[in-house]
Parts: C-alpha cells; structure tokens; sequence
C-alpha cells in the first residue's frame, strides 16, 4: 500500500488506523455498518496473512506470514517463549541470503521448519509487506 498517498493519509487520519492490521477499530459514533464490522474484526484479524516483501515490518514469532500455520511462537514451549525477542522475518535472513537456521530451528518441529523451507526468502529490495 501506498502509505504517502493522499487517500490513505485521510482514511488514517479519520479511523486513527495506523498500523496496517489493527487489532481494534471500534469507533464511538461510528455508522452501524462500522459497528457491524467491529463486532467480528477479530474474526477476520484470524484471517489475515502477511504477503512477504522484504520482511522489515512481519515479527517473525508473533506475525501470521505463514499461510496455514499460523504463529510461530504458537510451536514453541511456554519457558521458550517467555524469552523470545521480538525480531523481524528479515533479521532471520542472513547477508548471503538464506535462512539463519542456528537462531530457530532447534526451537520449531520439523512440519514447521518445512513450511518455512517453502517459503520465497524477503527480498532486500523497496517491496513492502502487506496484509493479504
């Protein structure tokens, strides 16, 4: 999306949405279609998945980019994932371009690190991250 743009800054302004995926949009005096929305937004927050640019703005734990996995931190145990550090899917992708699998991968079953095998590496490039 285009943030610069004239439109989205007066949908920003209007909404006070500035995240790309907001976890509320409830609204006092808000129409009834507004209202109707905010009653199952978190329906559809469940469904949202990232599509992978370049990886700056997706949490690689707490993030859903990975289509029908859901989030990563979900695979770890409740001890490890006390201490896990907010990180970006880019920081997880080293200057050679791969995967840094040393920071994660004695962390995920197996099914998990697979999925992520499949997945098109971030590129280094002006691609943004959005939600699908």
């Amino acid at each position: 999306m285009k943030t610069e743009q004239l439109w989205v800054q007066v949908l920003h302004a209007k909404y006070k949405c500035f995240d790309p995926i907001s976890v509320s949009i409830s609204s006092r005096g808000c129409s009834r279609l507004w209202h109707g929305l905010n009653l199952v937004w978190n329906r559809v927050n469940q469904g949202i998945v990232w599509n992978l640019g370049n990886g700056d703005s997706i949490d690689f734990w707490d993030d859903p980019w990975l289509v029908d996995i859901g989030l990563l931190i979900e695979f770890v145990s409740d001890c490890v994932a006390a201490n896990i550090i907010p990180c970006s899917v880019a920081s997880m992708v080293g200057i050679d371009g791969e995967w840094k699998w040393n920071l994660f991968d004695d962390l995920l079953l197996a099914h998990v690190l697979l999925w992520i095998v499949a997945v098109k590496l971030p590129l280094r490039s002006t691609f943004v991250d959005h939600p699908r």
